[in-house]
């Protein structure tokens, strides 16, 4: 299951893994991960940016090394899922939660599946409705890290565009995330997701 279950920032909307399956309190602001000063550039400017181009060096070298290890269409298999699953699972609104709440547990399993279960229960839904919240999510880069036998690591950076009644202009949160995902008799199911990082 996701393991930044940080409060969010007042104009991110709501996420699923900041509610409890009794409340679901109104977002709180906190401090922005990273933090610009005042400079020529940006410092936050800087680090997204180195951030981002040793993810995707990671990513690279490590599709290089699976590709040469692992049967193909294992990678793809792991790969399909995991973009089915990060569009599901960063995608909704009042009106589409319970298809995507549906789908997203169809494709996965322990506890991650039971958790999520949970938390995006009648009380999630009765948030969405009274703050009227959307996300959208975009994948940027998604990439199959390794594969051993029944397991699967997919590492990836995702665009996830938040709103609700509150908020003026729609957010953009730059997240990158890691999917652990376990080979089932019915096929690769999702087994954790874990928020690495915010690039924005």
């Amino acid at each position: 299951m996701a393991t930044d279950r940080k409060s969010a920032d007042a104009d991110q909307g709501l996420s699923w893994a900041d509610s409890t399956d009794e409340d679901v309190p109104p977002p709180q602001p906190t401090p922005s991960l990273l933090r610009e000063v005042r400079s020529r550039f940006p410092m936050g400017t800087w680090i997204a940016m180195a951030l981002a181009t040793a993810l995707i060096a990671l990513l690279g070298v490590s599709v290089f090394l699976f590709r040469s290890n692992a049967p193909e269409h294992d990678r793809n298999d792991a790969l399909t899922l995991s973009r089915r699953f990060v569009t599901s699972l960063t995608t909704y609104n009042e009106s589409s939660l319970a298809s995507q709440r549906t789908d997203v547990l169809s494709m996965s399993s322990g506890t991650f599946r039971s958790d999520f279960d949970r938390l995006t229960g009648t009380s999630f839904a009765d948030a969405l409705h009274q703050t009227q919240a959307t996300s959208q999510g975009k994948i940027v880069t998604l990439a199959v890290s390794s594969l051993s036998g029944d397991n699967a690591t997919v590492l990836g950076i995702v665009d996830v565009t938040v709103s609700n009644k509150d908020l003026k202009t729609p957010r953009v949160d730059r997240q990158v995330i890691q999917i652990s995902l376990v080979r089932t008799s019915s096929g690769w199911k999702v087994d954790a997701v874990t928020v690495l990082g915010r690039l924005s």
